[in-house]
């Protein structure tokens, strides 16, 4: 992974021995030393705090506001939240948005969609502040306790609004939301790039919040019926669940799925590359075929919705 970009949080992931991969063109942590779904059901009993510096973060003002807008219209001054930005009636990318002003997104796009931003946006006009960024999301059902122990004003913090904190002097635009069918709040935190290590410690260092990699914030994702973070068009092992009797597949073979609800339709297709147990996990090296969300039908209910998903598999 020598050519790999690394963020300013390498360091840490690698000296506690974090299991690395590829996200994009960046190596981020899959899980930590309690593992991917060891740190999911922790997420219900306590906080988790997962590092998203890899990601594209931009500026839009202008015509690019305007091309946000379209995206996300319901979002207003002082709001925020994760996006579904779909083209042509397919998904693009979960980008996450915060309004800032009248005319003025800050936006927070996965590491694999920088080349469709700049087909999207007026490239002359966009705004890059990844190097400015740094942003770290908390989740967990004990996540606004655990803010208001770092001080934080959490009276009357209504979900899908920003506000401006300190996490250990370092000021934060922080915005609250929900993940995992609603489940976990959700805290996303935009601060100087250069105080990361400030606030990863910060918060690491409260009792009752774990360090995850994107193994438990892609099993949130799943819940949310989203596909997992930064695997579009792209391979990245990933958790699947567990196989349910069916036969199993061997190294090489390919196992499709279809993926389909009220709004997309697609295709998901995996070849397993990975050892794996009969009556356990499966990790494969996934590529999706289309742009869409995952579902395995087994693990959906009657109206197709995987709400359950994690829970049948944790």
């Amino acid at each position: 992974m020598a050519s790999l970009n690394k963020t300013p949080l390498f360091d840490y992931h690698f000296e506690v021995d974090a299991k690395m991969v590829p996200v994009g063109s960046w190596t981020m942590p899959f899980q930590f030393g309690d593992g991917f779904k060891n740190e999911y059901i922790h997420a219900s009993e306590g906080a988790c705090i997962i590092d998203f510096c890899c990601a594209n973060i931009y500026r839009l003002t202008g015509k690019n506001f305007e091309k946000m807008h379209a995206i996300a219209p319901a979002v207003q001054v002082g709001e925020g939240g994760f996006i579904c930005w779909q083209e042509d009636g397919k998904l693009v990318d979960t980008p996450f948005a915060i309004r800032m002003a009248e005319e003025d997104f800050l936006c927070s796009f996965a590491p694999s969609a920088k080349v469709v931003c700049s087909k999207k946006f007026e490239s002359g006009e966009l705004q890059d502040l990844s190097e400015v960024f740094g942003s770290i999301a908390i989740f967990g059902t004990e996540t606004l306790e655990i803010l208001a122990e770092l001080k934080v004003d959490i009276e009357n913090w209504q979900v899908g609004t920003s506000r401006k904190i300190e996490i250990d002097s370092v000021r934060c635009i922080a915005v609250r939301t929900e993940i995992a069918n609603g489940e976990f709040p959700c805290v996303m935190l935009f601060f100087d790039r250069e105080k990361s290590d400030d606030v990863w410690i910060a918060l690491f260092n409260t009792p009752g919040v774990w360090a995850t990699g994107v193994g438990a914030w892609n099993l949130c994702r799943l819940q949310d019926v989203l596909p997992p973070y930064n695997t579009l068009n792209c391979a990245l092992p990933l958790l699947l669940g567990r196989w349910n009797g069916r036969k199993i597949p061997q190294p090489g073979e390919t196992v499709v799925w279809s993926a389909e609800n009220a709004e997309q339709q697609a295709q998901v297709i995996y070849s397993s590359q990975v050892p794996h147990a009969a009556d356990g996990f499966l990790l494969f090296s996934g590529k999706f075929a289309e742009i869409s969300v995952l579902k395995c039908p087994a693990n959906t209910d009657e109206s197709g919705v995987v709400s359950d998903f994690c829970r049948l598999i944790c």
